[in-house]
């Protein structure tokens, strides 16, 4: 048995308009996602006069050709606006990357008041704990693009 379509081309742009949908949800999650890293990454970032926490961003990268993915950044923004360029990146590399020193005062009180584990690789931790529920977001919009 044979099955037909008389009206192909209608198929083909309800199949293009459900792929189109997904990726611009998959795309907006992603964007959330990004937010929701640049959040978490403030509350475990050390802090001293808290210029680290006001210079970590987010921002989706424009696509330099069509055919190119959307990508999203979360970053340390050393020219941010009221902190001191020099300051700010090196200190942020330091506590991002160095093991070799203790948590000062307020660190130690913003861990101890936020329960998360203030410090070393805040960029990479917030990344690793939204994980999962930032992937469960995307495929949960995608399928619900695809079952509309």
């Amino acid at each position: 048995m044979a099955i037909k379509f008389d009206q192909i081309d209608i198929l083909r742009q309800r199949l293009r308009n459900v792929a189109e949908r997904s990726s611009r949800g998959a795309r907006e999650q992603m964007a959330k996602g990004a937010e929701m890293i640049a959040e978490l990454a403030k509350e475990l970032a050390p802090v001293d006069e808290g210029n680290l926490e006001d210079a970590i961003m987010f921002e989706k990268e424009p696509r330099q050709k069509a055919n190119e993915r959307y990508t999203f950044a979360v970053y340390v923004d050393e020219a941010h606006a009221g902190t001191r360029a020099a300051d700010v990146g090196q200190y942020a590399v330091i506590m991002h990357e160095s093991s070799d020193y203790d948590l000062g005062e307020k660190s130690a009180a913003k861990a101890a008041a936020n329960g998360l584990p203030v410090g070393r690789k805040y960029l990479e931790n917030a990344a690793d704990m939204l994980e999962d529920e930032i992937a469960d977001m995307v495929a949960a919009h995608v399928i619900q693009g695809v079952g509309h």
